[in-house]
Order: C-alpha cells, then sequence, then structure tokens
C-alpha cells in the first residue's frame, strides 16, 4: 500500500459544492469545500445522532467538542464519551470553567464520560428482580451463581453499556443533538455491532422462555407472561428503536476522522468499508494535522508532498465522501481558547 501511495503524482480533493481552487507550490492541486457547507444536513431538524470515529490520536476528541460547541449555538447538544480512556473534560477544562463561572457561555452543552461499570451497576441495580427471575426459569444457576456470574468483567461491557445509554437518551431525554465521541476504530466498530450481538442474546433467551412457558402451560392450563418477559420485550425494542436510528440516513451520521499518513489512511479505508456494510451514512471526513503550505521550508514542504499524496490515495478509494482538511496547530488544543479556535478552522 506504500508504495501505492508513493506512486501518486497529483492530489485532487473534489468538492460537490465549491469551486475554490488551490495549487500549491508542489504541483499539487486540491478543490477544497467548506465544511460548513458539507454538515448543513446535519443542522436538520431530524438530525438527531452524530457519531466521530476513528484510529487512535487523529484528534476524535477535538472534533466531537468543536461540533457540540457549533450545534450548541442552535440546539441543546450533549457530547457524549464512549471511550473508556476518556478525554472530553480534558480537552475543554469544563471543571475549570465552571469554577470560573464562564458556564453561561455553554448554557446549551453538556459533555459526559460514559463509565460502563457505573451504567452497568444501575442496569443491575433496577432490573434485579428481572434477571433473577429470567436466569432462574432458563438456566440451572442458583441464586449465589448469578449473583457471581453479575460480578464477573463481561466482555463488551463498554460497547453494550454505552449503546444502551445512547438508547436512553434518544429516547428520553430533550438533547435535541447528540454527539458521540467513540473509542479508536475497534471499539466503535463493536459499539455499532452491538444492536446485532445484544438481538442475537434476547433470541436465545426468548427460546428458553418458551420451553420454560410450554412447560409452565403444560401444567397449568396456561401461561401468563411475567417480568422476565416485559424486560425481553423491552430489551427487544431498544434494539430496534436505536437500529432503525443509527441506520437512517437523515437522523444519524457518522464522521471520520484521520490523519494523512499512510497506516492511518489505511485504516480509515477499512472503516470506511466495514460502515458501509453496516448502512452507516459517512458523507464527511475530517482530514486533520495537514501541513499548510505557508511553510517553505524543505523539511515541511516533504511532509506537506506526502500528506497530499496520501490523500489523494483516500480520494481515490472513496466516493460520494466530502473533505475537510484542518492545518496544524502550533500549539496544543486544549481549554475553550483553542477549542474554539479549531471549531472556527473547521466550519471555515
Amino acid at each position: 500500500m506504500l508504495d501505492s501511495l508513493q506512486a501518486q503524482k497529483d492530489t485532487k480533493i473534489y468538492s460537490l459544492t465549491s469551486k475554490k481552487t488551490i495549487v500549491t507550490p508542489d504541483s499539487h492541486k486540491i478543490f477544497l469545500m467548506p465544511f460548513k457547507n458539507s454538515i448543513s444536513r446535519i443542522l436538520d431538524e431530524n438530525r438527531q445522532l452524530i457519531f466521530v470515529g476513528g484510529k487512535g490520536g487523529t484528534g476524535k476528541t477535538t472534533v466531537s467538542l468543536a461540533l457540540g460547541l457549533y450545534l450548541s449555538e442552535r440546539y441543546r447538544t450533549l457530547v457524549i464519551s464512549t471511550d473508556p480512556a476518556h478525554s472530553l473534560n480534558d480537552g475543554l477544562s469544563f471543571e475549570e470553567l465552571k469554577r470560573q463561572h464562564e458556564q453561561d457561555a455553554l448554557n446549551n452543552l453538556q459533555i459526559c464520560e460514559l463509565n460502563a461499570n457505573e451504567e452497568f451497576e444501575k442496569f443491575r441495580a433496577q432490573h434485579y428482580e428481572e434477571l433473577m427471575h429470567l436466569f432462574d426459569t432458563t438456566t440451572y444457576f442458583d441464586k449465589n451463581d448469578i449473583d457471581q456470574f453479575f460480578s464477573l468483567t463481561i466482555p463488551g461491557l463498554d460497547e453494550l453499556m454505552s449503546f444502551k445509554a445512547i438508547a436512553d437518551l434518544t429516547e428520553k431525554s430533550d438533547w435535541e443533538r447528540i454527539v458521540v465521541d467513540t473509542a479508536p476504530t475497534g471499539h466503535a466498530l463493536r459499539l455499532l455491532q452491538t444492536p446485532e450481538i445484544v438481538n442475537d442474546w434476547v433470541k436465545v433467551m426468548a427460546k428458553l422462555r418458551w420451553k420454560y412457558r410450554y412447560i409452565k402451560k403444560a401444567f397449568k392450563g396456561k401461561y401468563q407472561p411475567d417480568d422476565a418477559d416485559d424486560l425481553l420485550l423491552s430489551l427487544k425494542k431498544m434494539i430496534n428503536r436505536v437500529k432503525t436510528l443509527i441506520t437512517n440516513s437523515s437522523s444519524c451520521e457518522f464522521i471520520v476522522v484521520c490523519k494523512p499518513q499512510g497506516m492511518v489512511i489505511a485504516e480509515t479505508i477499512d472503516l470506511l468499508d466495514k460502515l458501509k456494510k453496516a448502512h452507516l451514512q459517512v458523507n464527511q471526513i475530517v482530514i486533520n494535522d495537514v501541513i499548510s503550505g505557508k511553510y517553505k521550508g524543505e523539511y515541511c514542504q516533504k511532509r506537506r508532498k506526502q500528506q497530499l499524496e496520501n490523500i489523494d490515495f483516500l480520494k481515490e478509494q472513496t466516493q460520494n465522501v466530502h473533505y475537510n482538511l484542518v492545518n496544524s496547530f502550533p500549539e496544543e488544543i486544549k481549554g475553550l481558547e483553542t477549542i474554539r479556535s479549531f471549531e472556527k478552522s473547521l466550519f471555515s
């Protein structure tokens, strides 16, 4: 793949809405499209859920915060992190802003760092009786076995609880826009696969419950649905609701963030392919940390030439996707001031 990247000669990034053309000193021709035009559909009334994802270290959290700030000017917006290694609070210094009494400027924005273990404890406490009854009637576990089972670290717990939190927020909260700052690629893909995994689990439990219902009806002559049945039904409805939401291009979108580096581009192309198979809408890609053409030094020019070749390779592997190139920042992007600067760069 690196050979293919090196073989590219001219970089051409096309826009469906912009005629602006920039010819760089190294003969790379770039057609830039303002990001604001490409995400205009996100400002539509039905655009409720926005996922931001990509390889780790590409700036997903920064893009999520900038997008949250931008949307909060018009909508009540929540930015939620599903990454176990949270950095939302660190990036925006939200707690420090509160102490400085500057939160009025962000009164339409809230951020949330999801703790999967805490969410699981809430779920278990809320549905303890139903879960006990469900396992009691479908397995050979006794009460002690069931308690020990729920005390274990369950594989996929982060994704499962993130999925449930998103489901609850989209149904019960009054947030008009929810931006999901996902974990790096692998975790994000597992999160998006969670509806199918939970659906399979519900099907298995429903089959086991059917045997229980059959035996009970054979001995009592009838069967009355109970709280365990209600739990399975509610889970099934939640799965269908969120699956419909995330696969509906008018209500949900996935924004991919990457950097113009060979390995990152390769993983981004793989992510785009898997998102397409999952029927998730990807309209735009944010290409972060691009070296500006204003730097004339030999080092910067060589790096920029390689970056533009990588971007050109990405463009050739994708269709009907808009690009937004964000130049490298000289300072660390942390705190409201620098996030605002990044937001302006993103939407200018």
